[in-house]
């Protein structure tokens, strides 16, 4: 293979503790600067004050409740948890608006740096 294709090491991260290799157990590899990542979403609940609270489960296998308020780089996470739920009540998975839902179109060329 080429040079290029190998996997980032551990010698090639920069050295700060807030970047982390996770490796999932589905063999999905990501970088992140964050304490521990988001894994899934596994649960919902409402505050008192109205906010939902979801139960994350995060790579480093702990789970907390976190207002979605403090989740918003993860909401492809909540709309997948939201599909879910909704399917298993024998609802439809919510659509993104087709004005959105152009904007999920693969690039068309590749480019390499």
């Amino acid at each position: 293979g080429d040079a290029d294709d190998e996997l980032l090491s551990q010698e090639l991260l920069p050295a700060s503790s807030f970047v982390d290799r996770v490796l999932f157990p589905d063999g999905d590899l990501a970088y992140t600067n964050v304490e521990s990542a988001v894994s899934k979403i596994l649960n919902k609940r409402k505050q008192t004050d109205g906010e939902p609270e979801y139960l994350v489960l995060h790579a480093d296998g702990n789970e907390y409740w976190t207002p979605r308020s403090r989740l918003v780089e993860y909401t492809s996470f909540i709309t997948e948890y939201e599909n879910s739920e909704r399917v298993n009540k024998g609802l439809p998975p919510l659509r993104r608006s087709p004005r959105l839902a152009e904007l999920d179109t693969e690039p068309t060329e590749v480019f390499q740096f």
